[in-house]
């Protein structure tokens, strides 16, 4: 059961075994040579990202050569390349640091860490080994993201003053590690990793002054909250508002507010409201095209070889989970009161 799996135990066969299978993996194989791929956590998003691999191992000559819950233990003599990491949140970032330190490329489903220590480091291990590193958020990919961001850097609203976004996740999910306090953050705080990392990315503020929140649990059972807002304030004015919901219900626009204007992001549109002048004078600026958009996962194949960095890389990862720690550092704070 996965509750027997602690965090010393994991890790103490994971970075042994890791230094052994990855024995050579520095050398990045940029040129045709197959990519070896190993994957820990065949859960729920585990088996979600194999599915995926034989979609994209072929287009990309990767394939998973190793499947394992909790250790590498049984791929000692195999040469990997990379690594994705798809088991609960409390070990991705330890396993994270221990497979780059061991010069494999990393693919982390999301969130990143769980702390501000965790994430500092994770950040700090990608840098020093130059590895490609990924976080899979998929909202970080959409293209009215990098729309909406070239808007802001055009000065299409001016100084960025503020941004409200909202998510939601299903209340009724399951209610297994994703909800204990041993393993997550919880089930709110999981979107809104992703969430804030595409307001992040959209306005490139980072590190904010403060982290405040309110929330609680839908049916009074979890031990973590599924509705959560979080508000954060930024130097130079910058503010964030971000919600998550327990509902099924669409969530509202991301609006993006400046001194001259704001950004109304949706995944279908992106246009612009003047300010002061009222919604009857917004204009769409951006719609979608027929191009096909790469998920996290295969833009981590491709720049593997290519040496990109990542769109959802460790640095905006650190910003997210950082962030998000503050505000459930907060929240505790609030429910002990």
């Amino acid at each position: 059961m996965m509750n027997s799996i602690t965090r010393r135990g994991f890790l103490a066969t994971t970075a042994a075994a890791i230094a052994t299978a990855s024995a050579g993996a520095a050398t990045v194989p940029r040129n045709g040579a197959s990519l070896r791929i190993g994957l820990l956590g065949p859960g729920r998003y585990g088996t979600t990202l194999l599915r995926a691999m034989d979609i994209l191992g072929p287009r990309h000559n990767a394939k998973v050569v190793a499947v394992h819950r909790a250790s590498l233990d049984v791929v000692k003599k195999q040469q990997l390349d990379g690594v994705i990491i798809a088991t609960p949140d409390h070990l991705h970032a330890e396993t994270s640091i221990a497979a780059m330190d061991a010069g494999l490329h990393v693919y982390c489903t999301s969130p990143m860490a769980l702390s501000e220590q965790e994430a500092a480091r994770v950040r700090d291990a990608a840098q020093a080994s130059g590895v490609t590193f990924q976080v899979g958020g998929d909202i970080v990919l959409e293209p009215c993201l990098r729309a909406a961001r070239s808007m802001v850097e055009m000065g299409a609203i001016g100084e960025v003053r503020w941004c409200s976004a909202s998510a939601n996740q299903d209340p009724l999910n399951g209610r297994s590690w994703p909800t204990n306090a041993s393993f997550t953050n919880g089930p709110a705080a999981r979107p809104l990793h992703d969430l804030w990392a595409a307001c992040a990315f959209v306005t490139q503020v980072r590190t904010p002054k403060s982290v405040s929140s309110m929330g609680g649990t839908f049916d009074g059972d979890g031990e973590l909250p599924d509705a959560l807002h979080l508000s954060a304030d930024f130097n130079h004015g910058v503010h964030f508002n971000l919600d998550c919901s327990p509902t099924a219900i669409p969530t509202t626009p991301t609006v993006i507010r400046g001194s001259e204007g704001s950004l109304i992001i949706q995944r279908e549109s992106v246009s612009v409201m003047p300010e002061f002048l009222g919604a009857a004078d917004t204009s769409e600026v951006w719609h979608p095209t027929d191009g096909i958009t790469p998920s996290p996962l295969e833009e981590w194949l491709t720049f593997i070889r290519t040496g990109d960095p990542c769109t959802f890389d460790a640095e905006l990862g650190n910003e997210a989970s950082a962030g998000i720690a503050r505000g459930m550092a907060a929240y505790r704070k609030q429910v002990a009161a």
